[in-house]
């Protein structure tokens, strides 16, 4: 068994890694990863060659994933130029974020209504390790914990036409989340905020409280419309998109 280290710095099996997963899904998680923590930034160009060395990876999963992402309008594809990255618009993901507000409630609902057995133990196991970050303020950690909260509860939920709406969504604001907490939150405070009520919102969805685990989604969006407020008038724009030339004072 062959061990690699993984585009987060972690020691990971290769054959653990790839177990019982579609290899195009582990690209597209892979490649998300790396647009998420902004190892390929907004707005900057890329190819399948360079990918695949990034993630470790063959051709025809990248290849796969890259056109799953270019649905999702995370990257782009551009004749004669390669892969480029999508920048973010700040008022595109605004109005994106009322979407995602409407169809989520639908699925904290479901994944409350519908969660098995296991369904919920992992839950609550999740939930602990959303509090065990508190104080770590690891993001990339945070982000990882994120991610597999969104998976579990869309799966959970279980209705594909909601998980292929949401993923996506999922994604985009995880970048954007990303760059709030590593250039904005200089106590802490929004990174705390954010896994607490995230970890109330499981906590409900695990334990069936349709409503209760509503009315906490409703406070992450909230959180997240006023991540958009700061951002608008405090990022460096070339944060979002590496093409845009700064200002000369």
């Amino acid at each position: 068994m062959t061990e690699s280290k993984g585009i987060s710095g972690r020691q990971v099996s290769t054959e653990q890694s790839t177990q019982g997963r579609n290899l195009s899904d582990i690209a597209y998680d892979r490649i998300e990863e790396v647009i998420v923590h902004l190892k390929i930034r907004p707005g900057e160009f890329t190819t399948v060659s360079a990918l695949q060395q990034d993630i470790e990876l063959g051709r025809t999963p990248v290849l796969d994933a890259v056109r799953r992402l270019a649905d999702d309008t995370l990257v782009l594809v551009q004749s004669r130029r390669g892969l480029q990255v999508a920048p973010i618009q700040l008022d595109r993901e605004r109005r994106l974020l009322r979407l995602r507000a409407d169809v989520e409630k639908h699925a904290v609902r479901l994944a409350a209504e519908r969660a098995n057995s296991t369904h919920r133990s992992r839950m609550f196991q999740l939930v602990q390790a959303l509090k065990n970050e508190l104080d770590g303020r690891n993001i990339h950690a945070f982000n990882e914990l994120d991610r597999m909260l969104d998976m579990l509860v869309l799966d959970a939920a279980d209705e594909p036409l909601i998980l292929r709406t949401l993923r996506p969504l999922h994604s985009i604001f995880r970048r954007t989340g990303y760059i709030y907490l590593a250039h904005l939150d200089p106590d802490g405070e929004a990174f705390v905020s954010s896994i607490e009520r995230h970890a109330v919102m499981l906590d409900a969805i695990a334990r069936g409280y349709q409503e209760g685990a509503v009315g906490h989604l409703t406070d992450l969006i909230d959180l997240a419309e006023g991540m958009f407020d700061t951002m608008a008038r405090k990022i460096d724009p070339t944060l979002l998109d590496i093409n845009i030339q700064p200002l000369s004072l």
